[in-house]
């Protein structure tokens, strides 16, 4: 989501259906307007792969081992390559400031919107992330031995944000794979990491032990905020807490909200300055491929 538009992925559409046979679902992505979501959709591929995701101008997404890209507005033509990568399939990108991020192998890597007039950039050697988020000129990533931060322009080494005790991980912090979600905001880093909410400054967050701002009943997925409040998905209800914290969150969705795709792959939701967006299941358990997007007051 940006200030005006909604973006989700489909699979399968009325002119390209999806698949009965057991083969794989083709993917489609989409945007419309929010004041009037139903005559303004724009479709920018009906074939696309994975990781829809969007900076000021361009939205991108990953079609096997490459990273592609459409103007906001829709693409005037075929989608433009920004980059291949052989490594690429099954990890997540991010986009910010005129360059899109990555994770290789071995090393967080970038390339510039325009595209690659070669390799791509190495932005952090030995790193592997799902989770890339940014604030002002500064990129903030979480990996295995913690949260990293570097200036966007490259003028400084990343540095180790979290620093993990002798005893073992920081509080809060497991591994990269067990936690879901990061975000920044207000000068403090905030995430998730099983059923637990954790914050800390951003400018000295190795200094002390972060603090437990939330704790759920299940596990939570997707964690992101706003100016007041943050938000999560916890089995098949999004909810909320103040950013301060609460000893009882807030459920935004009823009980039977199903996100679409399964919870797997995270919950499909959104939230601007006065709305949350979901998207939510519509079909039996056996076909859960199609749904219907919902909006509600924060």
């Amino acid at each position: 989501m940006d200030d005006q538009r909604l973006y989700w992925s489909t699979y399968g559409t009325l002119d390209h259906p999806a698949p009965t046979n057991g083969a794989a679902y083709s993917k489609s992505y989409h945007s419309c307007l929010k004041f009037d979501c139903e005559h303004t959709t724009v479709t920018y591929e009906f074939d696309g792969g994975d990781n829809l995701v969007l900076d000021e101008q361009r939205v991108y997404w990953t079609r096997c081992a490459q990273i592609v890209s459409c103007p906001i507005e829709g693409c005037t033509g075929p989608s433009m390559m920004i980059t291949e990568d052989p490594a690429l399939f099954g990890f997540s990108i991010a986009a910010k400031g005129g360059y899109v991020y990555w994770s290789s192998d071995l090393d967080l890597l970038r390339c510039p919107a325009s595209g690659c007039a070669g390799p791509p950039s190495v932005f952090a050697k030995a790193t592997v992330t799902r989770l890339v988020v940014f604030d002002g000129a500064r990129v903030y990533w979480q990996a295995n031995k913690g949260i990293f931060s570097g200036p966007s322009d490259g003028s400084s080494p990343p540095e180790l944000v979290t620093a993990r005790s002798t005893a073992g991980s920081l509080k809060g912090i497991v591994n990269e794979s067990e936690t879901e979600g990061l975000a920044i905001g207000g000068g403090y880093l905030y995430w998730a990491t099983a059923r637990q909410v954790f914050r800390c400054p951003a400018a000295n967050c190795s200094a002390s032990e972060p603090t437990v701002l939330a704790t759920a009943t299940d596990d939570i997925h997707n964690l992101k905020i706003d100016d007041v409040a943050m938000y999560w998905m916890e089995a098949n209800t999004i909810r909320s807490c103040p950013l301060s914290g609460c000893q009882q969150s807030r459920a935004l969705t009823p009980q039977q909200v199903t996100p679409l795709n399964g919870q797997d792959e995270g919950a499909r939701y959104a939230v601007d300055a006065s709305d949350l967006y979901w998207i939510e299941s519509t079909d039996a358990p056996r076909a859960p491929m199609t749904g219907v997007l919902r909006k509600t007051a924060k």
